[in-house]
């Protein structure tokens, strides 16, 4: 088998969960085809295919086939809504007649069978062809339940009137479950939108032009066009075209779409920036460094597309059923109209109940329970900097009870920095300080650097330094005034023959980088850095413990620097010296022992235990590669994160269980209420449309934070 791909299509025409089946049946049958997902709710479908076996083409044909109109996602959808609206006023209009023959007013026949016509075959028409297609393809759908209801009533009404005459007839059924059913839908495509609207955000992120510099002239461009290495400019006010490179200028840039972060980013020469970022007071000139389909942006609404087209397993059960709905429905239909007919000897009363049976069964609610959710909490997760690649993830993450956090970049900022120092009483601070700073400021070796970054905050003398020396792997050395100093490893001092037993009592065994400043004949003081946690770690630790979440530091430093950092977050247990495929067997240990395990980390040492997890976090700032693994990324670099993934899924799932039952709860009343005769078919086509926008409303509801 060759090299699999994926094409993401938007499909116009679902009308329930019957379809989605129907597709996803018929695109497994295509050689090639690896994996179908249809998502009801927002109409996008993620295909994986194997481009020598089956094309793209043949795809989109095949689901033409069935009755439905598939296109590569982004291309305009056209004005499929805006005829939707038209038809559901032209049924309402020409219903106002028979508002009249309800209310005992008595209209024309002929008037009656003119109006009820064309709303049956003009705006009843999508339902007609729907089951064309559905019969051609052996397959039933909501289309064919609403048809053959309709039909009833209007072919009743027909029969009735040419062969008996009559002044009531029940035109008015048909007529007005046609317009109520169209109704629900206008209702549900709003609905729907409104859940959708997470990405519809996102997509407005991205600028639709770039201003180019070439030559001695800036020029607009289409962002698409935008090359590899090209020079942009960015004005105040301005969202950044493509991922780039600050070449010149300096300003703040607004990353909250990216972060969840509020305060701006200052960005100059050497600075990345990132497309859809907005740009809040200076000139920026950037050379883009990743264009179109490559920018953060664009990864971004890749993986809220593909979690958003993802099916969580709690929707295989609505799935099972939805493939037997509707033929179990039509033989429940058949089944009332001969029991009433028959056995009732009351067979007008058998027709109108067979057709409320028919439409009080739409399995919309049903089909829409699941994907409506996701489609929410996904958007609403994108928004606070949570990346959610797969709808499984929600119910896996609400029932996560270990955590596994890797240490470097994760837990700490990965970088060093001055947690404190100790003079001898033999020097002024001052002049130690000063000495130490001069020394370290011509270093490029990090602690040298964090040295220099830290005390520099005191605005320390800089003293000249005469007959500098670099001994790798071990110190400095330089004469300030004359006088010989050494900054470097407490063993480059002992091989020089200096004495620090002195100090070696004060030096910490909590992993500490120790740094001894001292002249050619003794030890003057010494500088401890350590790498900071990050801001509010600790915080998180504790969140998580009280959801009873057990969390475990892993880290290849050795036992006295993961001990340290164990204590200061919280953390329940750790395991040091631990190398890459050690971290993956620690994973899987944790899950023998009946657990459901998550896994945070940064690196590419990271990726196999990421793979390995139940639930997997990277963190946004982490490697290509363990982002690639992970199933959830947290772009904010914060273990809150993770806490709030595990508050979402809380209620993602309650939201989906709820769903699923009114979807349930709505068929297993209304079918028996409807053949009892309990239940008009006018009330059943109202229920019916309300029924997917409930369930629709319900899922919004996670959004607005109602609810909860």
């Amino acid at each position: 088998m060759g090299e699999s791909k994926q094409c993401a299509l938007k499909i116009d025409g679902l009308n329930c969960a019957s379809c989605v089946q129907k597709i996803e049946s018929k695109l497994g049958t295509l050689r090639g085809v690896t994996r179908s997902s249809v998502n009801f709710a927002s109409g996008h479908a993620l295909i994986d295919y194997v481009p020598a076996e089956v094309s793209e083409e043949t795809i989109i044909h095949t689901i033409h086939s069935l009755g439905y109109h598939a296109a590569p996602l982004g291309k305009k959808e056209g004005a499929r809504r805006s005829w939707l609206e038209i038809q559901t006023l032209i049924a309402f209009l020409l219903g106002i007649p028979f508002l009249l023959v309800m209310g005992g007013v008595p209209v024309p026949f002929w008037i009656q069978v003119a109006l009820a016509s064309i709303v049956q075959f003009v705006c009843g028409y999508p339902f007609y062809m729907g089951t064309f297609f559905g019969l051609r393809s052996f397959s039933a759908n909501m289309d064919t339940l609403v048809a053959l209801g309709t039909s009833a009533a209007y072919g009743y009404s027909l029969f009735m009137g040419f062969a008996h005459g009559g002044s009531h007839f029940y035109f008015e059924t048909s007529v007005f479950l046609i317009a109520f059913i169209l109704l629900g839908k206008v209702l549900e495509k709003g609905a729907k939108k409104r859940a959708n609207s997470g990405m519809q955000a996102l997509l407005r992120l991205q600028p639709r032009t770039a201003r180019l510099v070439v030559g001695e002239e800036m020029r607009d461009v289409p962002v698409d066009e935008v090359p590899l290495g090209a020079i942009f400019v960015v004005r105040p006010g301005e969202r950044v075209p493509v991922d780039g490179i600050v070449s010149s200028g300096d300003s703040h840039i607004d990353e909250s779409m990216l972060t969840g972060e509020s305060l701006p980013v200052r960005k100059e020469a050497g600075s990345r920036i990132f497309a859809g970022t907005v740009n809040q007071e200076g000139i920026l000139q950037a050379k883009a460094v990743k264009v179109g389909p490559e920018t953060a942006l664009a990864h971004i609404i890749r993986l809220v597309e593909q979690a958003q087209s993802s099916k969580a397993p709690i929707q295989r059960l609505a799935d099972r059923v939805t493939a037997i709905f509707v033929p179990v429905v039509l033989f429940v239909a058949l089944a009332t109209f001969f029991i009433w007919w028959g056995l009732l000897l009351n067979p007008t009363a058998g027709w109108m109940n067979a057709i409320a049976v028919l439409v009080i069964a739409c399995p919309c609610a049903l089909g829409l329970a699941t994907p409506t959710v996701i489609i929410v909490a996904s958007g609403l997760a994108a928004r606070m900097g949570i990346l959610v690649k797969e709808a499984a993830v929600w119910e896996a993450a609400r029932k996560l009870n270990v955590l596994l956090v890797d240490k470097t970049g994760t837990v700490t900022l990965g970088e060093l920095s001055l947690a404190r120092f100790e003079k001898s009483p033999n020097i002024d601070q001052q002049e130690f300080v000063s000495i130490a700073y001069s020394l370290a400021a011509h270093s490029e070796h990090p602690a040298s650097k964090a040295i220099a970054k830290s005390l520099a905050a005191g605005s320390p003398k800089l003293q000249f330094l005469e007959e500098f020396a670099l001994f790798p792997g071990k110190g400095i050395g330089a004469k300030i005034h004359g006088k010989g100093y050494l900054l470097g490893s407490p063993k480059f001092f002992q091989e020089k023959g200096i004495d620090t037993a002195a100090y070696e009592q004060d030096w910490s065994e909590d992993g500490s980088l120790i740094v001894v400043l001292g002249t050619e004949g003794q030890c003057l003081g010494y500088f401890a850095l350590a790498d900071r946690l990050r801001p509010g770690v600790k915080e998180a630790v504790d969140l998580l413990h009280r959801r009873g979440v057990k969390v475990y530091l892993l880290t290849g430093d050795r036992q006295s620097i993961a001990a340290g950092v164990a204590q200061a977050i919280g953390a329940d247990g750790f395991e040091a010296e631990v190398l890459p495929q050690h971290k993956e067997s620690a994973v899987r240990r944790f899950k023998a022992g009946k657990g459901v395990v998550g896994m945070v980390g940064d690196g590419i040492n990271d990726a196999p235990a990421l793979a390995a997890a139940d639930v997997s976090f990277a963190i946004g700032a982490g490697a290509d590669v363990a982002l690639e693994s992970a199933s959830v990324i947290l772009l904010k670099s914060d273990l809150h994160g993770v806490y709030q993934t595990l508050l979402l899924a809380d209620q993602t799932v309650k939201k989906i269980r709820q769903n699923l039952f009114f979807a349930f709860i709505y068929n297993i009343l209304g079918i028996p209420l409807a053949a009892l005769g309990l239940l008009n078919p006018l009330i059943a086509g109202i229920a019916m449309a309300m029924s997917s926008v409930s369930v629709v409303t319900n899922a919004l509801l996670l959004r607005t934070g109602k609810n909860r």
